[in-house]
């Protein structure tokens, strides 16, 4: 074991023994917790909720892994959703956390009347899983603290069946950190130290080969020094090469006037375009076929495209406002001529933010609004070497 691994385990030791919160949320506010024993919610740790954040929720009958499950209280609410019929696995390398959660597994299965639960202890990047076995992967601010994310990422897509899941709750960094702070022994324990850049983030998890990679929750996390942080849920998937036959052709509906997918594929608004069977599978995954028709013959679409959304006539005002495109895209170009590629951030004036906010639009960034304080901001013409566009 390392040395980061092993003062990470004994900080989550003592977190176990002295009820020490090391990362908190308060996305389980307004849940019903009340049947969740006394000792798992006096040490959760997290910096958000992959199944108050999940997208349908999860199915009955689901095979469930939770990565770093702690005290376990995804497990036991992941356990609910599921029913009798799922199964959730939590895994975690520290055994004072498993103790905990444990002992409260026999207070939830009465509660439930089933038991539903398995609970071993192991590292992330070793899962002991068999592969292509489970439907959805999650975790609770984790896969910050591993020194090896893509061996992390490595047995995620191996445990997942065909067409399976992740969603995951991380701390990340709209740029990357430094060394003083990535090897800061308290603030990795924190979940801090080892955040990664959304753009390394990106590339470790469509490298592993996971597509329809994008965010579904962002929040503030606060700041180490001038370097932001965010608590940012995402989700991904495992492609499934039988959902893509059938499919030939793909017509981009907007509102983006061009897109660039995650095979590659450059797609223009509103024109039909040939397609592969594995550029079909990928878009029609949950995240991407909301942007697109998909047809088997070559088909025209008048009428019924979603239009591009026009910024406003006149000079720009430039308020402090930042974005990074997430995902699924890979690039997104706009009506206005701006460019944005995955994990770059950029300065956007004021009306460029207003068609950003837009909903098929806002759901492809991560925002950050830098103005700490009034501003008197001068109108500006922009253009070419303004920073907007």
């Amino acid at each position: 074991m390392s040395t980061m691994k092993a003062e990470v385990k004994e900080a989550y030791a003592k977190a176990a023994v002295e009820g020490i919160n090391l990362c908190s949320t308060d996305s389980y506010a307004g849940l019903d917790l009340s049947w969740i024993p006394d000792e798992v919610l006096a040490v959760n740790q997290g910096c958000g909720s992959p199944l108050t954040d999940i997208e349908g929720g999860l199915r009955r009958g689901e095979r469930v892994v939770d990565l770093g499950c702690g005290a376990s209280l995804d497990v036991f609410l992941a356990a609910r959703q599921v029913g009798a019929g799922g199964h959730v696995f939590g895994v975690d390398m520290t055994p004072q956390m498993l103790d905990i959660a444990r002992r409260a597994s026999e207070k939830v299965a009465d509660h439930l009347g089933y038991a539903n639960v398995t609970l071993r202890e192991a590292v992330m990047e070793e899962l002991p899983i068999e592969s292509a076995s489970i439907d959805t992967v999650i975790s609770n601010c984790v896969i910050n603290l591993s020194e090896d994310k893509r061996r992390v990422f490595s047995e995620i897509f191996r445990v997942l069946r065909p067409g399976g899941r992740f969603v995951i709750a991380d701390v990340l960094a709209m740029n990357e950190l430094p060394n003083y702070i990535r090897n800061d022994e308290l603030l990795v324990s924190k979940c801090l130290g080892g955040a990664l850049s959304i753009e390394s983030f990106a590339a470790a998890v469509r490298e592993t080969g996971f597509r329809g990679f994008s965010p579904l929750v962002q929040k503030s996390y606060g700041k180490v020094d001038n370097y932001e942080l965010l608590s940012l849920t995402v989700t991904g998937y495992k492609p499934d090469p039988s959902r893509g036959q059938g499919l030939r052709f793909a017509t981009l509906l907007g509102p983006c006037s061009s897109v660039v997918d995650e095979l590659g594929n450059r797609f223009a608004r509103g024109v039909c375009t040939e397609i592969s069977e594995a550029t079909a599978a990928v878009l029609q995954l949950p995240r991407y076929r909301e942007y697109f028709f998909l047809s088997p013959t070559q088909r025209q679409i008048k009428g019924s495209a979603a239009l591009g959304v026009a910024p406003e006539p006149g000079p720009c005002v430039y308020t402090g406002d930042f974005v990074n495109l997430v995902g699924p895209f890979t690039e997104v170009r706009d009506d206005d001529h701006h460019v944005f590629a995955v994990g770059r951030e950029s300065e956007v004036c004021g009306k460029t933010m207003k068609v950003l906010a837009t909903p098929l639009y806002k759901q492809l960034f991560a925002m950050l609004n830098r103005c700490q304080g009034e501003i008197s901001a001068r109108q500006v013409v922009c253009g070419p070497g303004t920073g907007c566009c």
